[in-house]
């Protein structure tokens, strides 16, 4: 079957039934399988028996299909269904010029601009299903598939020109035609006949430069071409093409072609694109690039393990964790799905079935598993809830128990099946539990160490860490334990194992960063004596003493990176001089104290940078170092292992050890240098001296945080004894002139003390601290690695970081050069990132006017707090921004506390204090409230506390739900709700979010809540304590009263994250942006739908007395009219009178183009939303009836 091209699992329809198909696309003409016997062929079609493959235009599904078929002079027609139908439809339609039925495909005479910038004339052909570029030599040199061109975009400058942007990445590809309209048209035509797709024109075109600038679609950017490591390599063709030289460059989320003569890009590959990776046996430099739309580049590289290692370390590490490295590439009939979506469940069970059966065929049962299951395990590795389903851990035993004992011509695939069934739970567990599992894998991995291919070898060592390393989600921590413990109790095993590891050692990056990150995690987690015995072993393999000893220059390419060595070889090298040098290395342990100072100093900077600047001159108030402190270093250095080394000489063969306590290394240069504390004085007051700038002193930024800390501490202690201080407004103006990022911290925290003296509070307002504070507390938006609550919390906030990771918001405006903020000279809008380069190349500088949202006005570059701590700030900070920003809280609370808005007696302070006038209004409130959006425990409880202070009898109390306070506070997934249920109860009945009109008496219709809790929730809130709400809110309740659980909750979070996900990539790119409110439709819970809620209680529970014996009823009066209104309810129900199709007109969309998917559809109704609500435009007339429910 090597002329198979593709294969995909169908349901084929007749008047019998529906059967499940294999459906093989081959050279010859289509054939179709039964599943359960693959090698058996049940109907077979040459293509010149075909008349055409085609839609049911009298179906709407979007899975169905028909192939025609000539037989007798007739046309028979066959249907089929399959999920993937436009990819299969597009690869049986590369036979059309084979199938009658199919109209002649038009063709027009084209130029393709090459990435070089040259051309080549050649014809452009619009077949049925793809648009294909052939060269005057016949070859096609690129197909475009209908069903993955984004659509066409002219290019302005150039005669005839346009581009296809092409897949999700939008590539763009450039063609040049007098015929270009009619091109694209035939091509839209094509497409939305044999395809129904619809091909859009991308108005308006672009120029050359734009072109060049933006080619490479999203991965246009630095960060997506700048390479991390190159590789010279040679690629093959196998259409007899010469092979051609290129560099292979491995960028951050990018693979790389590159021409090495002009460094100009050939071809670009996303990571996450590559299936597969083959590795040659005959061929000691040749390997395989497999990508998911079936294409396989070939390589020859005389580098080709370090590579390999490399990218496969890069492609798991961009989050593509489906690749492995093979010995052979995928076979496309052994594939019955596409490469880029996994096989559904009956696939899997079917493949399980066949291992567990064993037999004659287990060969060909293992290969059809690993082409189609994942490398990184089953998908559908846990047995349903539903009636006939397979017991899918017994599937896994059997195929487990079927692999040990078969006799396999191929141990390696024999091994990535094995791989891929322990990564589910069931094959985990089944280690321990399976008889002889341990016994007779340990017999088949010592097989594999003794016959000496590597990729058997490979293939069963990652079979042992997927056992030792669970795969599957939710594992079980005792039974990683318990693998752990089988596999390590043999000792010979595990000395067979590091002897080859040993022997198979070289300098691959990924190797030498997963042998760091291993060292690193066992010091971390290890025992105090393990982690003693790591650390002098580190010491002892001569790292650091042959960094600092060597003679070799260290290179800095223009990019600030190191030029790796291979320290590896060098260290090898010499452990095999003699056995006597390796007492040599316990010099290192005197250098490790006496390079302390050096360490301290340069800890923020990367490991690979230090001793690149150990070459460099430093002269600091707290570094002193030159040419004469490195050779003072260098000379101790030779001259105390010349004296080990001769010593060790005259003993003879007994064993020596260094005396390394008594060793010490003078610096003599230095010994004229007066030191206080850690600061060389001279160099200290040298600086301070030569310094032009107003806003720094070294002085200051040396011990200015010290003595903030100290006036906090003394002022903490003593405030009712020192009372006002009157600086304190000149407190904030430093603060707002600071460029430090400790003395910013320090200020803030001496701030929080002088709140403590209610005079003071006056001061810091008066001076604009409020404000200057607010601008900072927004910072907490650019807090990374923040400690996740609980599950629930960890998967949105990854939701969250897997979209603004999709799409960088480009919020921010600039001015010009000569500080206009006329509209001629704006530019935008641009990204944070966009920004950051521009600054870096000096386009735009700190005096340059910006803009975005949420800002007040334009204000200089230097005077944005995010922009200015970001990219200006100098130093480490202190307190992190989610710390700064709880500070900041703190302050907030505590003037408010010290300025209440009731007097002793309970009177209202009229006018309101100023604080909360300050915080209440439209540039301030709606910042404390995003902060509930950093999902921060701390900064959660914190503004849950503070919104009461502030809104407390406040005339904007009614308004408040329009800075989405309520969303963002039940997005929340923490366990200290407390203080929420507390701000919920205080507020939620008195938001004016309805017209009187339309409001009725219930409480569900009265509360904001109701349209996101069931109405028991608002009615528990309403009538319990918050300590009870509380204790419903965190917990499973299943009562005539309350009906909650995690599922519920998990609803309720998922509905409003999706409702609120297009703002949130928005506050990482501006943290000043302003949420503008979009009212949420009612959330509905299935696990409500059969129950009835009248009067505090659900009916169904109240009735059950078997469950709920004697459950008291409050006011029975109340339930027994509820109970009768909800009756008479029911039955004068009348059926909506809104179609489907009315719904989506009302929304502006138009029915015949759909289906529409639900983000559409939601962004529609947002649109109307914004329209008609009397909030957001007064001016509105009328509702929009029926489009709420229709969605």
């Amino acid at each position: 079957m090597s002329e198979t091209q593709a294969v995909y699992y169908v349901t084929k329809h007749s008047w019998r039934g529906k059967y499940k198909r294999l459906f093989a696309i081959t050279k010859k003409g289509l054939k179709t399988f039964n599943p359960s016997a693959p090698h058996e062929d049940t109907n077979a079609w040459d293509w010149d028996e075909l008349n055409t493959v085609s839609l049911d235009s009298k179906s709407r599904s979007q899975s169905e299909f028909l192939i025609h078929i000539k037989k007798k002079g007739k046309i028979e027609t066959m249907k089929f269904s399959s999920e993937h139908r436009d990819e299969l439809m597009t690869e049986a339609m590369q036979f059309y010029e084979k199938m009658a039925g199919l109209a002649n495909a038009a063709k027009f005479n084209a130029v393709k601009h090459k990435w070089d910038e040259s051309v080549d004339h050649c014809t452009v052909i619009v077949g049925p299903a793809s648009l294909y570029v052939v060269l005057k030599t016949g070859q096609v040199k690129h197909r475009f598939d209908y069903r993955l061109i984004q659509g066409f975009t002219e290019i302005t400058d150039v005669n005839g020109g346009f581009a296809v942007v092409y897949e999700e990445h939008k590539r763009l590809y450039l063609l040049g035609s007098n015929q270009r309209n009619e091109i694209i048209q035939a091509c839209q035509e094509a497409a939305a006949a044999h395809l129904c797709i619809g091909l859009k024109r991308i108005k308006p075109g672009i120029t050359s430069i734009d072109f060049h600038s933006r080619r490479m679609g999203d991965f246009s950017t630095d960060e997506a071409l700048t390479s991390y490591v190159e590789f010279n390599v040679t690629k093959t063709r196998a259409d007899g093409r010469p092979s051609t030289r290129r560099s292979l460059c491995l960028t951050e989320n990018c693979l790389i072609e590159r021409d090495p003569a002009t460094y100009s890009i050939a071809s670009l590959r996303s990571l996450q694109r590559i299936a597969g990776i083959a590795r040659s046996k005959t061929n000691p430099q040749q390997f395989i690039i497999e990508f998911d739309n079936r294409r396989q580049n070939c390589y020859l590289s005389p580098e080709r393990e370090s590579l390999l290692a490399t990218l496969l370390d890069s492609v798991r590490g961009s989050g593509n964790r489906d690749v492995c490295v093979k010995s052979s590439p995928g076979d496309p009939h052994m594939r019955w799905a596409p490469l880029y979506a996994g096989p559904d469940e009956d696939i899997e069970t079917l493949l399980l079935k066949f291992l567990g059966s064993g037999g004659n065929a287990v060969d060909d049962a293992i290969l059809r598993f690993n082409a189609n299951v994942s490398a990184s395990g089953l998908a559908f590795a846990v047995s349903q809830e539903r009636l006939f389903a397979q017991n899918k851990e017994k599937l896994i035993e059997m195929a487990i128990s079927a692999l040990l004992t078969a006799k396999v011509k191929d141990p390696e695939a024999k091994f990535f099946a094995l791989r891929r069934l322990v990564s589910s739970k069931a094959g985990f567990s089944a280690f321990t539990t399976l008889a002889r599992f341990r016994d007779s894998l340990g017999a088949g991995v010592v097989e594999a160490l003794k016959a000496g291919d590597d990729a058997v070898l490979c293939a069963a060592v990652d079979t042992l860490a997927a056992l030792m390393c669970p795969m599957h989600d939710n594992a079980d921590l005792r039974q990683e334990q318990l693998n752990k413990i089988s596999l390590l109790s043999s000792q010979k095993f595990l000395e067979l194992l590091l002897n080859k590891l040993k022997a198979n050692c070289h300098p691959s990056l990924a190797i030498q960063k997963s042998a760091g990150l291993l060292m690193q995690a066992m010091i971390e987690e290890g025992s105090p004596e393990v982690v003693k015995s790591l650390q002098t072993l580190a010491i002892d393999e001569a790292g650091l003493l042959r960094c600092l000893e060597s003679t070799e220059s260290v290179i800095l390419t223009d990019e600030g990176e190191m030029i790796d060595r291979d320290n590896l070889k060098v260290a090898s090298k010499m452990s095999e001089i003699s056995s006597v040098e390796t007492q040599l290395l316990e010099v290192e342990r005197a250098v490790k104290k006496q390079t302390k100072a050096l360490l301290a100093h340069w800890r923020g900077i990367q490991n690979s940078l230090m001793f690149f600047q150990c070459y460099k001159d430093h002269q600091k108030p707290d570094l002193i170092w030159n040419y004469k402190t490195r050779e003072e270093l260098r000379v101790t250095l030779e001259n105390e292992i010349r004296t080990f080394t001769d010593a060790v000489a005259l003993i003879g063969n007994e064993e020596a050890a260094w005396n390394y306590a008594e060793f010490e290394v003078i610096f003599n240069s230095l010994s004229g240098e007066v030191q206080v504390g850690d600061y060389y004085l001279r160099v200290l007051l040298d600086m301070d001296g030569k310094q032009s700038g107003a806003n720094y002193s070294p002085v200051s930024g040396i011990f200015l945080p010290i003595c903030l800390h100290a006036m906090a501490i003394v002022y903490e202690r003593c405030y009712e004894e020192i009372g006002l201080f009157e600086d304190a407004g000149y407190i904030v103006k430093l603060l707002e002139t600071t460029k430090n990022k400790a003395e910013r911290d320090r200020f803030v925290m001496f701030i929080e003390k002088l709140m403590l003296y209610r005079d003071n509070v006056k001061l810091v307002i008066n001076a604009g601290g409020v404000k200057l504070l607010i601008d900072l507390v927004t910072l907490a938006h650019l807090q990374k690695n923040r400690p996740k609550t609980t599950v629930l919390q960890r998967n949105a906030i990854i939701a969250g970081e897997e979209l603004e990771a999709e799409l960088e918001e480009k919020e921010w405006y600039y001015g010009s050069a000569k500080g206009s903020t006329a509209e001629k000279d704006r530019t935008g809008p641009i990204s944070s990132r966009e920004m950051k380069r521009l600054y870096e190349e000096g386009d735009v500088t700190e005096r340059t006017k910006v803009w975005a949202q949420g800002m007040d006005g334009w204000r200089c570059f230097v005077e944005v707090p995010q922009l200015k701590w970001t990219l200006i700030g100098e130093g480490e900070p202190i307190l992190s921004e989610s710390e700064l920003s709880a500070t900041i809280l703190n302050i907030f609370t505590k003037m408010c506390e010290q300025y209440p808005a009731r007097g002793p007696s309970g009177q209202l302070i009229r006018p309101p204090p100023r604080v909360k006038q300050l915080l209440c209004q439209s540039d301030a409130l709606p910042h404390l409230v995003q902060l509930l959006l950093t999902f921060d425990v701390t900064l959660v409880e914190k503004v849950a506390r503070l919104l009461p202070l502030i809104l407390v009898d406040s005339p904007l109390m009614p308004r408040l739900y329009l800075t989405g306070v309520f969303y963002f506070i039940i997005m929340y997934t923490g366990n200290n709700v407390l203080p929420i249920a507390v701000f919920l109860k205080m507020t939620h009945l008195l938001q004016s979010f309805k017209s009187e009109e339309i409001m009725s008496n219930s409480l569900k219709s009265r509360s904001i809540l109701g349209q996101i809790f069931p109405e028991a929730m608002v009615y528990y809130l309403e009538n319990h304590s918050v300590e009870k709400f509380s204790e419903i809110f965190l917990g499973e309740f299943d009562t005539p009263e309350a009906i909650w659980n995690s599922e519920m909750r998990r609803q309720a979070i998922e509905k409003i994250a999706a409702h609120v996900a297009d703002f949130s990539p928005r506050l990482r790119a501006n943290t000043r942006a302003i949420y503008q409110y979009i009212p949420l439709p009612q959330i509905i819970y299935p696990s409500l739908e059969k129950e009835l809620f009248c009067g505090y209680y659900y009916l169904r529970h109240l009735t059950n007395t078997q469950k709920f014996p004697k459950w008291p009823i409050r006011d029975p009066v109340r339930l027994l009219k509820d109970t009768l209104n909800n009756w008479r309810a029911e039955l004068n129900k009348e059926p909506g009178g809104l179609s489907e199709d009315d719904a989506l007109k009302t929304l502006g969309l138009d029915p015949s183009a759909g289906p529409f998917s639900e983000p559409k559809v939601r962004k529609a109704y947002f649109k109307m939303a914004q329209k008609y609500h009397p909030d957001k435009n007064p001016e509105a007339q009328g509702d929009v009836p029926g489009s709420k429910p229709s969605i």
